[in-house]
């Protein structure tokens, strides 16, 4: 039987590098989203996938926003999202416009360029090329 070890690791300072956040205005409040990470990604794109239907759509919305808030922040969306005034209420077009932002904020600036990353090894199942003679 294969075992996975899902024991805490040493991730010195990773809850703190989240990397530079994304800034956006809320009806004149400043409010700082950070990227995600890559569970959050994972379950970004299950959660918005096919079959998913509006409503689920819109909660894993505010899910991703709320992971990616800090703080004050958080309790911000929070509250705007749950309040009782039609006035201060956050609409979820409103919301669904504010999470297509910080998504094409977040995938326009990769975490990692392309010369950053290691070369892979071919892979046994790829086709060598013919040998010259």
């Amino acid at each position: 039987m294969k075992k996975f070890v899902t024991a805490v690791q040493d991730t010195e300072g990773e809850d703190e590098d989240r990397g530079v956040p994304i800034e956006f205005d809320l009806d004149g409040r400043e409010m700082k989203a950070y990227r995600p990470h890559e569970g959050q990604l994972t379950f970004m794109l299950a959660a918005l996938g096919r079959g998913q239907t509006d409503d689920q759509r819109y909660a894993a919305i505010v899910n991703i926003m709320m992971s990616s808030l800090k703080g004050d922040d958080q309790d911000h969306l929070e509250s705007r999202l749950l309040s009782n005034s039609r006035k201060e209420r956050l609409r979820l077009k409103q919301l669904e416009e504010i999470f297509e932002y910080l998504i094409s904020e977040w995938f326009a600036d990769p975490t990692q360029s392309p010369s950053d990353s290691a070369e892979s090894e071919p892979s046994a199942l790829q086709k060598s090329p013919p040998a010259t003679t």
